[in-house]
């Protein structure tokens, strides 16, 4: 399965980017961005493509995983939850 060309806009949200990119992720799914089974973007594609560190969407990609929004499989990448 390809990568999503998914980008959110963080611009509008207040917080932690962190925090406003797991909310981006909830919004995404809500609206159907975000298909079940959709592969995310890598840590450091993301982090380049939103000019944040790979550490805020490896903390974001955490959270919304424990969440059981996403699934995580080593190797494989990090996929919308199904």
């Amino acid at each position: 399965m390809p990568d999503t060309s998914w980008k959110p806009d963080l611009s509008q949200l207040n917080g932690p980017k962190y925090l406003s990119l797991v909310r981006a992720l909830r919004e995404g799914v809500r609206r159907g961005d975000l298909a079940p089974g959709a592969r995310l973007p890598t840590v450091r594609d993301l982090a380049w493509r939103l000019g944040v560190t790979p550490g805020t969407v490896a903390r974001a990609y955490q959270v919304a995983t424990q969440e059981g929004l996403l699934e995580a499989a080593v190797g494989r990448g990090t996929f919308v939850a199904t």
